[in-house]
């Protein structure tokens, strides 16, 4: 990008506060603009509104994600396969926040449009079938399990 051709827009009916990495999209007609949200009294959330027309007004419905650990602020939305996705980062496994891991987890809407809060996990997205090779942190009923690397496994004497 080397120029802007035309005057920015205001985005009109957000609610006030800072907001950064909006990401837009498209379901049943209606128009989402979901943005990064910081409260001052929680940090980043995961806010979003909605509208009939793509440039608005919009209007607020309130967090698609609260605050873990200051970690929930760049995302992105995916329709794949008739579910929808919610893309977003955090840091809480490093520990620092300009190393952040990649999380997914299945988004919800409720018959008026509006988002069911989501709420974050480890495991993500995916369930396992019977025959499916699994990570030990997909399975439930584990206690106490001890594992060996594919390395260990393949040259037990690491030779």
């Amino acid at each position: 990008m080397k120029e802007i051709t035309q005057e920015p827009i205001l985005v009109e009916g957000l609610p006030a506060g800072y907001k950064e990495g909006s990401f837009p999209f498209k379901k049943d007609g209606l128009y989402y603009l979901t943005f990064a949200h910081v409260f001052a009294e929680e940090g980043y959330t995961i806010g979003y509104a909605t509208s009939d027309q793509p440039m608005g007004p919009y209007q607020y419905r309130g967090k698609i994600m609260d605050n873990i650990h200051n970690g929930t602020n760049h995302h992105s939305v995916v329709e794949y396969k008739g579910e929808w996705i919610l893309f977003y980062h955090s840091w809480d496994i490093s520990g620092y926040n300009k190393l952040r891991s990649m999380r997914a987890d299945y988004m919800h809407f409720k018959k008026d449009g509006t988002i069911k809060k989501v709420i974050p996990t480890l495991r993500g997205i995916g369930t396992p079938q019977i025959g499916d090779t699994i990570q030990v942190d997909r399975y439930n009923e584990i206690s106490g399990a001890k594992t060996a690397s594919w390395v260990e496994k393949r040259n037990p004497k690491g030779g």
